[in-house]
């Protein structure tokens, strides 16, 4: 504790001024001493005049000095240079370089905030998919409640029909089990006609919906194509449920309807593949054409159920196109 008093104490102590006085004293006395001018002079006196005399030339020097320095400046010279000085100048310029670039940050944060944006998109996709599968399911059970209350008045008029029919001795009981068949045969078309009607309004709809993007030539990103992928899941989900029910009626329209050929995957115009993530412009030719193979087909199995409802006819009696299109590929 005491050390660096004591140096900086030795710093305020300087004897070397002192010294120089004292010489310089002691000449100016023993020079007055002997000059006559002053007369005989003591010591004490010569001590004393010689003190005053060494005071008066140091002052002059002094002020002449300060006097010489203010007027007479040096000239500036710049530090030496360091050999540690290109190091250290190296060094600055490599943290310079490191630093990180916050541009890119705010470039980063701008793109999480889109990311946040198009999650909302996302959600809002899932929600009215969400609703309108609900609104089919609900607008498909009221309408099956409808065809339940149809199809318990139908039995009743067929348990009076078959009364009457086995009554009648003019019919064999072969003819009576046929018109049997072919009456349960009726009612079941007829509901399957409505189940038809009511999946084919979510398949044009949805459709168009996946097609318009598209058809607009707007580009879709990660995000945009993973909610399209997933409205085609359900919308193929319910195309599906259309062509089990067509199946009975037309044995191989759900193969004609759900392959695809590779004429179809080779077609150009459709669309285009940078309007796409990967490889999204397959999958959207696949839909595409089972859209179109939907649509061509719908015709058909329409009328096929009908004759089956209305005009008497059989499913066992019931051909397709696509029968004779899998006959002449094989």
């Amino acid at each position: 504790m005491n050390k660096p008093i004591v140096r900086a104490h030795r710093r305020f102590i300087r004897v070397e001024p002192y010294i120089g006085l004292i010489a310089a004293s002691g000449l100016f006395s023993f020079i007055g001493k002997q000059l006559k001018v002053f007369g005989p002079l003591g010591w004490p006196e010569a001590i004393f005049l010689g003190t005053g005399a060494a005071c008066v030339l140091i002052v002059t020097l002094a002020a002449g000095l300060a006097g010489w320095r203010f007027f007479k400046p040096l000239q500036a010279t710049p530090p030496a240079r360091s050999a540690a000085v290109p190091q250290i100048d190296a060094r600055l310029k490599e943290i310079e370089e490191s630093r990180p670039d916050f541009s890119r940050l705010a470039e980063t944060d701008g793109k999480v905030t889109g990311l946040t944006f198009r999650v909302d998109e996302l959600d809002a996709w899932k929600e009215q998919l969400s609703r309108l599968m609900t609104e089919a399911v609900t607008a498909q059970t009221k309408r099956l409640e409808r065809l339940e209350g149809k199809v318990a008045d139908v039995e009743a008029n067929l348990g009076q029909a078959i009364a009457k029919t086995a009554a009648s001795q003019s019919l064999s009981d072969d003819r009576r089990q046929e018109q049997i068949a072919s009456l349960y045969g009726s009612l079941a078309a007829i509901f399957d006609r409505e189940h038809m009607r009511e999946l084919a309004v979510p398949i044009e709809e949805i459709g168009k919906e996946l097609a318009a993007p598209i058809e607009q030539q707007t580009r879709l990103d990660h995000e945009e194509w993973e909610a399209w992928e997933a409205k085609e899941r359900g919308w193929q989900s319910i195309l599906k449920a259309w062509c089990d029910v067509a199946e009975r009626y037309l044995p191989g329209i759900k193969h004609s309807v759900m392959s695809v050929s590779e004429e179809q995957y080779r077609q150009t115009g459709i669309a285009q593949a940078s309007q796409f993530p990967e490889d999204g412009l397959i999958a959207y030719k696949a839909f595409w054409a089972r859209l179109n193979n939907w649509r061509g087909s719908r015709g058909e199995a329409d009328g096929a159920v009908h004759h089956v409802a209305f005009d008497g006819g059989t499913v066992e009696r019931m051909s397709v196109r696509g029968v004779f299109d899998l006959e002449d590929k094989s």
